[in-house]
């Protein structure tokens, strides 16, 4: 009860440390955990595991209870190392808001699915502060999927999988992680998610990883490979050290994402099967890319808007990517992004209207088809007066 004490006295502290400076977050941090010492003790991975959204109730800590299907009954417990129990079934973690806390190491050899879901990553918030690297380990499971959550490791990686053929994550933050997800001879599908402050946000072991529309931000490496492929598509990857470290081989994709740092590098051996439509930071990533429909960022301010963007570029996935990053921490993430998009909607049909008034047909198509790119699923009847006018024209 003592460390959960100190733990609730942590998230009550750090509430109100939006744009503190980087070291009293750090500061605190290490007030608060005296016995525990991350695994990565830097200020800026600190800072990121402190990011904390005000939507997410703090009053009070919650153990982690999970449900036991075996094909003759559901029981619920807690969710414990159960190493050694080869027929754990159905394996379910439903968190609602709130912030959970694990303080054992968990390892779950023999379930047959694993799935842990929470209410988002602004309301629900798993702190895995053990004395084990391996905080949450699934070995051997048919299927692992885990959604909606942040997961902050203060002591350890976040997930780790191995022996794996269907992972899929989702809409999860990763704060603050030695190795965010780590994946040995698994396959997986990773979503809508972000990974700041991660030694590595992505660690592959003879794995194949695709990751589409996510945020890498303030990482060492946002992906780390070793005899594994990723295929990289309309994410977002800002200012980490490396891009991708490691062997690549022909399996490899990078295809239309935003890669731009200061003193990020690609960081790879060997070439990728196709790099292409990326937009990147080039002074600091050297031609490596090679493919002539990679464009030059000199100034992230500069986009979505007043850029020649590449072709295959989805540039409604990658801003939400960088939203995703950028608005982390922030109150009612979906409420701003619904607001983001109608805006956009609305500008792209404005825009839309210029041209047909100036009968450029091929730009206001685009503009047409941009604007209901960024509806997306928001009905078309809340949209403005301007986006429901071009609709017809920018439908498929």
């Amino acid at each position: 009860m003592g460390r959960a004490a100190s733990a609730l006295g942590l998230l009550l502290l750090v509430l109100p440390l939006q744009g503190c400076p980087l070291w009293m977050a750090g500061a605190i941090l290490e007030d608060v955990f005296p016995d525990s010492k991350p695994l990565v003790d830097t200020n800026w991975a600190k800072s990121e595991f402190a990011v904390i959204s005000r939507d997410t109730p703090s009053e009070e800590l919650f153990d982690v209870e999970a449900s036991y299907d075996d094909g003759d009954e559901r029981d619920e417990d807690m969710l414990c190392d159960l190493g050694e129990d080869e027929d754990l079934g159905d394996v379910v973690v439903e968190l609602s808001a709130g912030i959970y806390l694990m303080e054992n190491a968990v390892l779950l050899k023999g379930a047959k699915t694993f799935t842990i879901k929470g209410a988002g990553p602004n309301k629900t918030r798993l702190v895995l502060d053990t004395e084990s690297r391996n905080a949450l380990k699934i070995v051997g499971a048919e299927r692992v999927h885990i959604e909606g959550l942040t997961l902050a490791p203060y002591s350890s990686d976040g997930v780790t999988i191995y022996d794996c053929p269907d992972v899929t994550v989702t809409n999860v933050a990763f704060a603050g992680a030695l190795f965010g997800l780590r994946l040995k001879d698994s396959v997986a599908v990773v979503t809508s998610s972000v990974f700041a402050g991660c030694q590595s946000g992505i660690y592959a072991k003879s794995s194949a990883v695709e990751v589409r529309e996510v945020c890498f931000t303030n990482c060492i490496n946002a992906m780390r490979n070793l005899r594994g492929s990723f295929k990289v598509k309309d994410s977002y990857v800002y200012d980490n050290r490396n891009v991708i470290v490691g062997a690549v081989d022909r399996r490899t994709h990078l295809l239309g994402n935003l890669i731009f740092g200061t003193k990020q590098l690609l960081g790879w051996e060997g070439r990728p099967g196709l790099a292409a439509n990326n937009l990147v930071h080039f002074r600091f990533l050297g031609n490596e890319l090679g493919e002539e429909t990679n464009r030059e960022l000199e100034r992230i301010d500069d986009f979505p808007d007043a850029l020649l963007l590449p072709p295959g570029l989805n540039v409604v996935a990658v801003e939400l990517a960088q939203l995703r990053g950028d608005r982390r921490g922030e109150s009612d993430p979906d409420g701003q992004m619904r607001d983001h998009r109608l805006d956009r909607a609305d500008r792209m049909a404005l825009a839309c209207q210029e041209a047909l008034r100036q009968k450029n047909v091929k730009r206001a198509k685009r503009l047409a088809k941009l604007s209901i790119q960024y509806l997306g699923e928001i009905p078309l009847e809340d949209a403005s007066d301007a986006v429901i006018a071009v609709s017809g024209l920018g439908k498929p």
